[in-house]
């Protein structure tokens, strides 16, 4: 057991504390300069409490659920559970037999979009931290207040999106493809420290897709929403295409991305209502308390 929580420590120190570095050099500024009418609600700084604030808002989403989201979780575990056991080893046993037939050039080609970023693990730090120093030198030069926000939100999608992908890629101990044992091996609770080991989910597509959604829902026309998440398809498709993960890992791992940046960027939507409530109530015979979130 101690050896276990020393090598997820040092997992989590060698990337998390990184990453959290980056976030407070580039996002202090960021959120200390929102101006009461910015779009959050509130008069809005940035501290430890507002981090703290947000990471209890993005983990306890599941109390919030609705039935829609529900179902869109039931959905997706579907998914992920026939991709698991019916098409993963299809998939790559396809790309590694058939590299020459169609569709697989097409996704060979697709992939060298991405090809660049995924093939380092620190790419995914280089961009983080170019993304958030641009959006400050930016924010510097134009005084926009939405690239202050957007900044700030990337940041704390990409330092939560990091601590949840790493976190399940120790628990869920799943083979990568290149060991050729199938789809279906997984060492729960293994914390192994072997990168071989660490397959589910993919970290490079939820890390893209946790700031490709941000700037994509920040900034709404097709200019930028389409180049957006082309790039963090192609990323997806690279992790396959070069056997470094199933396809059910890169689902995964966007889904990931995507739902904790989409809850971030609902939380500073004035026009959705997050807050937490506790009201009394008298309804014919009954006395109650009413709980609204």
């Amino acid at each position: 057991m101690k050896k276990s929580i020393s090598v997820l420590t040092i997992f989590l120190s060698k990337k998390l504390i990184f990453a959290c570095c980056i976030f407070f050099l580039f996002s202090t500024h960021s959120f200390s300069q929102l101006s009461d009418n910015s779009k959050a609600p509130g008069n809005y700084r940035f501290n430890l409490r507002t981090v703290k604030n947000d990471f209890c808002y993005v983990f306890s989403s599941p109390a919030r659920i609705s039935k829609k989201d529900g179902c869109k979780l039931l959905i997706f575990s579907g998914i992920t559970a026939g991709l698991i056991f019916h098409f993963d080893e299809k998939i790559y046993d396809n790309s590694k037999s058939g590299k020459d037939e169609f569709p697989n050039i097409i996704f060979d080609k697709f992939s060298e979009i991405g090809r660049g970023y995924g093939s380092s693990g620190m790419n995914v730090y280089y961009l983080f931290g170019g993304l958030c120093s641009s959006m400050a030198a930016s924010e510097l030069l134009l005084e926009d207040e939405k690239l202050l926000q957007t900044s700030g939100l990337l940041a704390e999608s990409f330092v939560f999106t990091l601590f949840v992908t790493g976190s399940l890629k120790m628990i869920c101990g799943r083979e990568r493809p290149y060991n050729e044992n199938g789809p279906t091996v997984f060492d729960f609770f293994s914390f192994s420290n072997e990168k071989a080991y660490r397959s589910m989910p993919s970290m490079h597509t939820s890390c893209t897709f946790a700031m490709m959604t941000v700037i994509a829902k920040q900034y709404d026309q097709l200019w930028i929403k389409i180049p957006a998440y082309t790039f963090a398809l192609s990323v997806a498709v690279q992790r396959i295409v070069d056997k470094q993960h199933w396809t059910s890992d890169v689902f995964v791992g966007g889904i990931i991305g995507y739902s904790i940046s989409n809850l971030l960027i609902r939380r500073y939507d004035p026009d959705v209502k997050n807050e937490l409530t506790l009201k009394p109530y008298i309804l014919h015979n009954s006395i109650g308390i009413a709980l609204n979130f």
